[in-house]
């Protein structure tokens, strides 16, 4: 008996970006959801970090 998945099984990805961009880029109004054609059945979460903003611990 053939196995038919209709729908195609889900995968993960992590795709790291780093942009160099001029100061009036604003990531925070990126919408990953249109840029990628997110379907109803997928799901994009995004971290943004600001590296201008020096980290101390």
């Amino acid at each position: 008996m053939t196995v038919s998945n209709i729908y195609g099984q889900k995968s993960k990805y992590r795709i790291t970006l780093e942009l160099d961009v001029l100061d009036d880029f604003n990531p925070y109004q990126i919408d990953w959801d249109k840029v990628l054609d997110i379907q109803d059945n997928e799901e994009v979460q995004s971290v943004i970090e600001d590296l201008n903003i020096p980290v101390s611990w």
